[in-house]
């Protein structure tokens, strides 16, 4: 688990792939401790072959986590990265 209001994921691929959506899923809250701490507003970036997201990190596109809570969103959400456009990257 993440603490505060701003966090850090750093996911390595197997190999370099052109990422044009990505999968968000929280667990539900039938079984949530406390579903206000989903992630809500999330920066997706990417890079290749590199440790540091500082050192040529791309925006592949910011989403917005809809809660449960009459929001209409599902536990797992799925999002096209409109800012991607063909990059190929090995970490997101």
């Amino acid at each position: 688990a993440l603490e505060g209001n701003r966090g850090w994921v750093d996911i390595r691929l197997r190999e370099a792939v052109a990422v044009n959506a990505i999968t968000l899923e929280h667990v539900h809250r039938d079984v949530a401790y406390d579903i206000t701490s989903a992630p809500k507003s999330v920066k997706i970036l990417g890079w290749n072959t590199t440790k540091s997201p500082s050192a040529g990190a791309k925006v592949l596109g910011s989403i917005r986590y809809r809660l449960l809570d009459g929001q209409g969103g599902s536990a797992m959400q799925t999002f096209e990265l409109d800012g991607a456009s063909g990059a190929v990257v090995d970490h997101v």
